[in-house]
């Protein structure tokens, strides 16, 4: 078994949103299910050559051995909050088992770099997204502004009017709802400052995003390489050898019932007298 170790790390740029956790399940899921999509799993399988018998019974099923031949764990998680990078932080560890350990060393590499490619590609999509949903908010705010103006333009217009010809009510009714549209445009001319300039609207949306997520692999461990397997049939043959000499001569001597000697004689608590001496047949 080979395994690399991922640390995903998240920045501090929104407060907001640092006291919720992702959860264990949670984390592997997405590693499993959004990150090593199908697609890239096809791609090493068909690079390192994998489960010859795909060619019979379809990528599905190398793609099913390949995830169970695979280990994904999380820990160091709740994603609490890391004293050291004042973000929070989790590892994750990629594991992947063959008969040949090199060719599970590069499996396993290949694995991680599919998850760190994946979530850098998302990320920019993310990204891509944030500017256009910035850039769309602007747009439609700055048009309400112009119309907000306009409108108020148009009420001084009558206001003006309303005075030059005495209408007293008028004048104010409509001085009422000059400041009313003033008070407005000053409020999205706000918003257009924050939108602009305000790094905690973008910090919250970067967060919210997992813009501020970075994905990097920190540690690798090699399988060792075992023993030749010649090697191992010769071992294996000379312990099971020897196991059996000693196991043979236990139960035959356990078995045997015969006096050889003065001492199986003595054993008993018999008096000794005398022996036979040896003679054909014996």
């Amino acid at each position: 078994e080979a395994e690399i170790v991922l640390a995903l790390s998240e920045g501090t740029m929104s407060s907001d949103s640092r006291d919720v956790g992702i959860p264990v399940n949670d984390l592997r899921d997405y590693v499993a299910g959004q990150l090593m999509t199908k697609s890239k799993l096809t791609e090493i399988i068909e690079k390192r050559d994998l489960f010859r018998l795909r060619k019979k019974l379809g990528m599905e099923f190398a793609i099913d051995e390949l995830s169970e031949n695979m280990e994904i764990a999380i820990w160091h998680n709740s994603f609490l909050i890391d004293d050291e990078t004042g973000g929070r932080s989790a590892r994750i560890g990629i594991t992947y088992g063959d008969t040949d350990p090199a060719l599970a060393l590069e499996v396993a590499r290949d694995l991680a770099q599919v998850v760190v490619q994946e979530q850098n590609a998302k990320q920019q999509e993310m990204a891509t997204e944030l500017a256009h949903q910035l850039v769309r908010m602007r747009v439609e705010l700055a048009q309400k502004l112009v119309d907000l103006r306009n409108n108020q333009a148009a009420k001084q217009v009558e206001h003006d009017r309303a005075v030059q010809r005495g209408q007293r009510g008028v004048a104010e009714a409509l001085d009422l709802e000059i400041d009313s549209l003033e008070r407005q445009a000053k409020v999205m001319d706000q918003e257009m400052d924050t939108i602009s300039q305000s790094r905690d609207l973008v910090a919250d949306r970067i967060a919210a995003s997992g813009l501020d997520i970075n994905l990097a692999i920190v540690e690798e461990h090699r399988p060792e390489r075992p023993e030749s397997h010649a090697f191992v049939i010769i071992l294996s043959a000379v312990v099971v050898g020897l196991g059996s000499l000693i196991g043979s001569a236990l139960l035959s001597g356990a078995g045997d019932a015969l006096w050889h000697d003065t001492e199986d004689v003595a054993r008993l608590g018999l008096p000794f007298l005398g022996h036979v001496p040896g003679f054909p047949g014996d």
